[in-house]
């Protein structure tokens, strides 16, 4: 995975409480010939921080997560 930002880098932000399910969104990416700088968070407030400090091209989130839920990442997304 790609730890610096490049210009043609894919830039999903992972709303994801499982690094490993994380990873294997990542690994797709790559499959598909993508260089991925990514983010990842678990939390309202990180999701908050995320959005106010990053340029995404997608946002992947789980659904079910300990504290949090797809309902309310999407309630701070819009």
């Amino acid at each position: 995975m790609i730890e610096s930002e490049t210009p043609d880098a894919l830039r999903p932000l992972l709303v994801e409480d499982s690094e490993n399910d994380a990873l294997l969104n990542l690994k797709a990416f790559e499959k598909a010939g993508h260089k991925v700088f990514h983010r990842r968070v678990d939390n309202g407030p990180e999701l908050r921080n995320a959005l106010r400090n990053g340029s995404w091209h997608a946002i992947i989130c789980d659904y079910a997560m300990p504290g949090f839920d797809g309902h309310s990442a999407l309630e701070i997304i819009h």
